[in-house]
């Protein structure tokens, strides 16, 4: 019987435990397979084989995760933006409006932001709700006033919150 080494046994458990077969074990180390096979029941290498995969399954699911959380803290930070630019955008518009389009594009602009708001920060609370509803009345009643007299709005009031914009 030959003399195996304790670094040839090491690199026989660290290549079964990586997921290759007693097979190539006995290929690459010179230890007839017969007697990997024995020692490999003994020390449990197969348990030892389950672990690992385990253990790297777990890290791989980690640093997604921690990606995932990452990208998305991202992706919530540009919507951020984008809606304060909306925001801002709106507020400079409203002195301008005169016209039923100008209002309707106001109006769709407000109906945006909400549903953007909507996304990132989930259903509105019912005190978010009111005020959306009491601006989007207020606009709604102006250009209905606008059709009425024929004369143009003067002055739409509008006012968005950016708090939320700005957390």
């Amino acid at each position: 019987m030959q003399h195996i080494s304790d670094s040839q046994w090491e690199k026989a458990m660290a290549l079964f435990i990586a997921g290759g077969t007693y097979k190539e074990a006995s290929e690459q180390t010179g230890i007839p397979q017969d007697r990997l096979r024995k020692k490999g029941t003994k020390e449990h290498w197969s348990d030892q084989r389950q672990n690992k995969r385990t253990e790297v399954t777990q890290k791989v699911h980690n640093l997604l995760t921690e990606k995932s959380a990452q990208d998305a803290a991202e992706v919530t930070e540009a919507i951020k933006m984008i809606l304060h630019q909306i925001v801002e955008k709106t507020a400079r518009m409203v002195p301008q409006a005169e016209k039923p389009s100008d209002i309707r594009a106001l109006a769709g602009a407000v109906r945006e932001l909400i549903s953007a708001e909507k996304e990132l920060y989930g259903v509105l609370s019912a005190k978010e709700q009111l005020e959306v509803d009491i601006a989007l009345e207020r606009l709604e009643l102006d250009r209905q006033r606008f059709n009425k007299n024929g004369d143009g709005v003067t002055e739409v009031k509008f006012i968005i919150q950016t708090e939320r914009c700005e957390e």
